[in-house]
Parts: structure tokens; sequence; C-alpha cells
């Protein structure tokens, strides 16, 4: 069965799409344990928490890539250090040709 034959008549959503769940991150973590996680729950991205638990940058497997080639300690490396913010979000009920285009737009940050 087509997951999305129920959407054949509209158009495809974002919120189709993504993750039910987000995995999350404290800033202060270290990159090591970052990548642990993201082996752990087999994903490539996490969202970067606050003290207060509020979502506000991401880390993915291109930010640890980096520490790899600057020969960075993984231990020592701070996710504060080398994560992506601010944190662009789009809405769940945007089309995918819309977050197709805000992810052209912001090239340098999703």
């Amino acid at each position: 069965m087509d997951p999305f034959s129920s959407v054949t008549e509209r158009r495809l959503s974002i919120g189709l799409l993504m993750s039910a769940t987000l995995e999350t991150i404290d800033i202060s973590s270290s990159a090591q344990k970052a990548s642990k996680k993201m082996i752990d729950k087999n994903i490539s991205s996490l969202v970067v928490t606050d003290d207060s638990k509020k979502p506000i940058g991401i880390i993915t497997e291109r930010d640890l890539v980096r520490i790899c080639v600057n020969d960075a300690s993984s231990s020592n490396t701070q996710i504060r250090d080398i994560m992506s913010f601010p944190l662009l979000t789009i809405d769940a009920t945007a089309s995918v040709g819309e977050a197709a285009n805000f992810m052209i737009l912001n090239k340098d940050t999703c």
C-alpha cells in the first residue's frame, strides 16, 4: 500500500515525511557523546538544546566529520563549538516544494 495515497489530490506536506520524534543533545555535551548517540539511534543529526531545553541549533554528521579533518579530539570538543545555529525551521504544513526552496535560500545553514 502506498503511504502517500491519501494525499493524491492534495499537495504533499513536510509533516507526512518528517520524523515524529526528534533526538536532542545538550549544548555542553561533547562531540564524542553526540557521535555515539547518532550511531546508537541510527540518525544523522541532533537538535541542540540550551540549559532550559530550548532548541537553539543542530549538529550533523558533517559537523562531526570536520572535527576529524582538523584532528580535534571529539571528547574535548563541545557541541557549542561546532553546531550550526540559529536553528531554522519550517511549518509541517509546508509543501515539499516550499521546503526545497527554503533549503536553497538558506543553503549555508541547512
